[in-house]
């Protein structure tokens, strides 16, 4: 429950700190096209909605061997991507952001240019396009990404040059590097292992938290995952590293280390925690759900309870304000599960509000929103 956590001492340690921190984020980007899934439609106006991705399933097996027609009803277009949501949200709390990705070769893309007048951006490619259908009970993705492909090392080093990527990469400089969604970008192994070959001789060590997104990786294999996260352990050398993920992505990379439960399994929150976090051995490891929040973090294991509203208005994003709230509580010298409720609170105002929280509004959320799990 709330009482958990002494909420006025929370918001207290919040209030101003935005603007003290600065922040490198990237790389990919994409245009969001939202949309439900209509079940039956009244007129040209009016339709009600495919509630559950459950329903979806159903209607779709039900075509097996037939065929099937299904509506999407679009809700509206914005930014996408992982790092630039999460890059949206750092900025919207007052962070001194630069965003790295794909927004648009020749000229900025029209769905990123308010975000421009929050952040720096730096572009390498086109975006992506994505699909996003809404749920009330989560959301199903779907893209396009040839033009993200081009995002690269070299192409990263053609266009900044290895010193002023040290200078924007630097543990000296920064007070937080978010790299996310390296799923989807199928050279961002490659990236890493530049970041560390050509990039770490050219700076310090530091106390800059190091932040990581996969983006289930399901599509991607084994080998390969296991490979990223080698590489990610090896930004230890620099910086302070912190991998988030949802429940779905930790049973994913539990199964990789060898520490999961079976593939229909369940497995505990706290146990999957510990064992996941022990076993990937860097500073942070980090689960948020629907509901909650925990995290194994320099050896011990942390949770706070969530803001769930089973009436999102919507989800696409969510983990991305996760992640930004959670760093966010970090960099504030907040306890790791003080951190935890931030990024909960900070998903759970986006998810009603369907805009990432201004630092004011987080704290008010935090101050007057009840907790919905224990």
């Amino acid at each position: 429950m709330q009482n958990l956590f002494n909420v006025d001492e929370i918001t207290r340690a919040l209030s101003g700190k935005g603007a003290d921190f600065c922040a490198t984020v990237g790389m990919d980007g994409f245009v969001d096209e939202l949309m439900h899934v209509v079940d039956k439609r009244q007129d040209a106006r009016n339709f009600t909605k495919v509630s559950t991705l459950a329903d979806l399933g159903e209607r779709i097996s039900r075509a097996a061997g037939l065929s099937t027609n299904i509506e999407l009803a679009g809700l509206t277009q914005k930014l996408g991507g992982n790092g630039p949501i999460f890059a949206n949200a750092l900025a919207e709390q007052g962070m001194d952001v630069t965003c790295i990705g794909a927004l648009g070769k020749n000229n900025l893309d029209p769905v990123f240019v308010e975000m421009g007048e929050r952040c720096k951006l730096v572009s390498i490619a086109d975006p992506g396009l994505s699909f996003n259908l809404e749920f009330d009970d989560g959301k199903l993705i779907m893209g396009k990404h040839d033009s993200i492909h081009g995002i690269t090392w070299q192409a990263l080093v053609d266009k900044l040059g290895l010193k002023t990527l040290a200078q924007m990469l630097s543990p000296a400089r920064l007070n937080l590097l978010g790299l996310a969604n390296w799923t989807m970008l199928p050279y961002m192994s490659e990236i890493f292992q530049g970041i560390i070959d050509d990039i770490f001789p050219l700076v310090p060590q530091g106390d800059c938290l190091a932040f990581f997104d996969l983006a289930d990786p399901e599509k991607r294999t084994v080998q390969d995952i296991a490979r990223a996260l080698q590489l990610i352990k090896g930004f230890s050398a620099r910086y302070r590293v912190a991998l988030g993920v949802n429940y779905k992505e930790a049973l994913q990379i539990a199964r990789v280390l060898g520490v999961g439960t079976p593939e229909t399994g369940e497995a505990n929150l706290e146990e999957i925690t510990v064992k996941t976090g022990r076993a990937l051995g860097f500073y942070c490891f980090v689960i948020h759900t629907v509901t909650d929040a925990s995290a194994y973090c320099a050896g011990q294991y942390h949770y706070a309870p969530g803001y769930f509203t089973p009436r999102p208005v919507l989800t696409t994003g969510a983990g991305d304000n996760f992640n930004a709230g959670f760093c966010l509580g970090l960099l504030s010298g907040l306890s790791v599960g003080e951190a935890l409720l931030v990024g909960n609170a900070s998903s759970g105002y986006y998810v009603r509000n369907a805009a990432s929280a201004t630092l004011p509004q987080l704290v008010d959320f935090i101050s007057h929103t009840e907790v919905t799990a224990v």
